[in-house]
């Protein structure tokens, strides 16, 4: 896209409050455990797909994340993957396990490294508040699967352990405690090169025209057709050169569908609230 185009898209990550926006946060916290859980395989009875994918067939799987519909995510009914709609919709690749490539020794090395480095932030921004206090800034409210993004955009230059574009919270209150990391990067038309080896899922949001954003804040997902993004005074912007990851590194929040994947199983709730009832009306949904 153009260097407008560009610009409006990053001023919106700074200063925007998303159409996903939902200032009602849920804070249910994180445990105390002291250490991060190692990538998660397949589960066992899933197969691998043409695309690459780990997809679970029966009852098998890892924990409580089998895709039968009794995870979180699911139960939010926020729908992931190409074309979805579900709570604005959230286009962050496959849902559910992902094949693992083994790595050989060094890389594996190499990356438990950097997973280390990444762990520590979490440690050193365990709420919004600290969030806030390092210049992040609220770019989307809680939404299920993924968590609410705050956002750095001085960190987007490049990939570093140490600092994340983005960090994920269960919520957006000063005390909303902290998921995960969201690593972002202008990449052109490839995905960039980030943790050591194959294994980390990089994304894009320019399905169906891109994102919809007004005065450079964002006001409606990639579901949102052109009218209706019209209809509230934005444009849509492909963000064909934006790459996006997620690293699930928080205490108490180990991704049962892998390190890498693209939503958890766990984070689900309405948007606005992780503790609510799947089905339930908050104040914040309410206004979107």
């Amino acid at each position: 896209m153009g260097m407008r185009g560009l610009a409006l898209v990053i001023l919106g990550f700074v200063v925007g409050a998303a159409v996903f926006l939902l200032a009602e946060p849920g804070t249910d916290g994180s445990s105390t455990a002291t250490s991060i859980d190692l990538p998660v395989n397949a589960a066992p009875g899933a197969s691998t797909a043409a695309d690459g994918h780990a997809h679970s067939h029966g009852g098998t799987g890892v924990g409580n994340a089998v895709l039968d519909g009794s995870t979180p995510c699911e139960k939010a009914g926020a729908a992931g993957g190409e074309g979805s709609t579900g709570n604005g919709g959230s286009a962050h690749g496959h849902r559910g396990f992902f094949a693992w490539t083994a790595m050989d020794r060094a890389s594996r090395d190499a990356m438990t490294q950097q997973l280390a480095t990444a762990h520590q932030v979490t440690l050193e921004m365990p709420t919004v508040a600290n969030a806030e206090a390092a210049g992040y800034r609220l770019t989307t409210g809680y939404i299920p699967c993924i968590g609410a993004h705050y956002i750095n955009a001085k960190y987007l230059g490049g990939f570093d352990p140490t600092h994340p574009a983005m960090l994920l919270y269960d919520g957006s209150a000063p005390d909303s405690r902290i998921v995960g990391l969201s690593y972002a990067q202008m990449s052109g038309d490839e995905a960039p090169e980030g943790f050591t080896g194959p294994n980390d899922l990089w994304h894009q949001h320019n399905l169906n025209g891109g994102l919809c954003l007004k005065n450079g804040v964002v006001v409606g997902g990639e579901s949102t057709n052109p009218e209706d993004c019209k209809a509230r005074g934005g444009i849509k912007v492909a963000l064909d050169s934006l790459w996006m990851m997620h690293a699930w590194v928080a205490d108490g929040w180990p991704s049962a569908w892998g390190i890498f994947s693209a939503e958890h199983p766990d984070l689900g709730g309405v948007p606005g609230d992780i503790n609510a009832e799947p089905g339930a009306t908050t104040s914040a949904a309410a206004n979107r």
